[in-house]
Parts: C-alpha cells; sequence; structure tokens
C-alpha cells in the first residue's frame, strides 16, 4: 500500500475509532453518568480533539492524494461512487464533507470550553445522527466490507451493554 493510501484510509479509521469511543461514553456505555470523574470527562475531551484533527488530515490527504487538489475532481469522485452503490449520481456528499470540517473545530472549542458534558442533550443526539449517518456511509455502505462485521458487532456490543445496564436499575 503506498504512503498516500495509508494517510487517507488510516486517519480514516481512527476517525472511525475515535466516534466510537465518544458515542459509547455519550450512551453512559464506559461508565455511567453519576461515576465520571474529571480525568475521565477530559480524556473523551482530547480523544474528540484527536478525531477532528484526523478528519480534517484525512480530507486534506485525500483533496491531496486523490484529488489533486480539484474540486471539480473530487465532485466527479464522490458522485460516481454513490452512483456506484446507489443508482444515483449525485455528488452532494462532499458538500457535506466540507460542512463537517467547518464544523469540527468549533465542536471542539465548544467542547473544550463549556465540557464535554455541558453539552446540551438535543445538540449531543443531532450530532450523533449527522456523525454517525457520516460514519455508517463511508464504511458500511461505501466502504469496505471488512467494516460490515465490525459495525454488527459495535452495535451488537451497544445493545446488550444498554439492556444490562437497563436491567441493573431495575
Amino acid at each position: 500500500m503506498e504512503f498516500s493510501q495509508v494517510i487517507v484510509r488510516g486517519t480514516a479509521v481512527l476517525v472511525v475509532l475515535l466516534y466510537g469511543l465518544r458515542l459509547a461514553y455519550d450512551l453512559n456505555l464506559l461508565c455511567p453518568a453519576e461515576k465520571r470523574f474529571w480525568a475521565a470527562r477530559r480524556r473523551i475531551e482530547w480523544a474528540w480533539l484527536a478525531a477532528g484533527i484526523f478528519y480534517l488530515i484525512h480530507v486534506l490527504a485525500a483533496f491531496a492524494f486523490v484529488h489533486h487538489w480539484s474540486h471539480a475532481e473530487a465532485l466527479i469522485h464522490t458522485a460516481q461512487q454513490t452512483e456506484r452503490v446507489t443508482g444515483w449520481y449525485w455528488g452532494g456528499g462532499l458538500w457535506i464533507n466540507y460542512l463537517i470540517a467547518l464544523w469540527f473545530p468549533l465542536d471542539i472549542i465548544g467542547t473544550f470550553l463549556r465540557g464535554i458534558d455541558q453539552i446540551p442533550q438535543r445538540y449531543v443526539v443531532c450530532l450523533h445522527l449527522l456523525i454517525g449517518f457520516i460514519v455508517f456511509n463511508a464504511t458500511v455502505v461505501f466502504g469496505p466490507r471488512y467494516w460490515i462485521p465490525i459495525g454488527i458487532a459495535f452495535l451488537i456490543w451497544v445493545v446488550t451493554r444498554k439492556m444490562s445496564s437497563g436491567s441493573r436499575k431495575e
């Protein structure tokens, strides 16, 4: 595998893993909210910062190595990938990636200023709907097939953890 592929794919994998960590934290799967302490919250904030940095590196690396700094080439590539999977020639996913590249640094600043546990719940839900949709599409829909069992395993883990934590409360 070429260096450029390692950078583009490797940063994407790191973003997905760090997003999974953030999702598990926000779903109280790593530790219950009432047992969280300052250091645990801080670690998740730093992991989220790393996710944002890796995401920006991924976008820049993809633009440099895959699309040769051409928006038109990136748009065509995105539309072709979308058509291959869905039958719909649409490059709008590229614009969504641009929006996330603008939003992510702002979110990280807000997370550090407020504290990860002080972010309004509605915002956290919207964050996970947006980023979760992007991660799902980048891995399970458009990504290599090895993401399917990883996604299923993560989903099973989430469901079983939530069910077991619910049964302990009774």
